[in-house]
């Protein structure tokens, strides 16, 4: 099978319905070193609209771990999370669709 290029750095395949496995340890890696996995890890909800300096930096962080995820899909991956505006349900929507269920390659399609 021929491998789609990414318009990211972050991954060095696009997501699409064979890779969920390579593509989530190579993404999850990325957003560790750009001190953005902590946002999709987190199972906090969003700092009150009250902290506005809190808010404000956690919906920075939320988007560019949102657009990183994003720009890592495949359009028919992409489509999935399209309507969805947090990084940890879109990381989770995406787990959900794609990842194995037996934690291997078996039942899907191969080269």
């Amino acid at each position: 099978m021929e491998k789609k290029p990414t318009k990211s750095a972050a991954v060095l395949e696009a997501l699409n319905w064979v890779n969920y496995l390579d593509w989530s340890v190579q993404l999850k890696t990325y957003l560790m070193a750009q001190d953005l996995w902590e946002i999709v890890e987190s199972t906090n909800e969003p700092p009150a609209p009250e902290n506005e300096a809190a808010l404000k930096a956690w919906s920075k962080t939320n988007a560019m771990a949102l657009h990183v995820i994003q720009m890592s899909c495949q359009p028919n991956t992409f489509s999935d999370i399209r309507e969805i505006s947090s990084a940890r349900i879109a990381w989770d929507t995406l787990a959900e669709k794609h990842k194995p269920s037996s934690g291997g390659y078996e039942g899907y399609l191969s080269d």
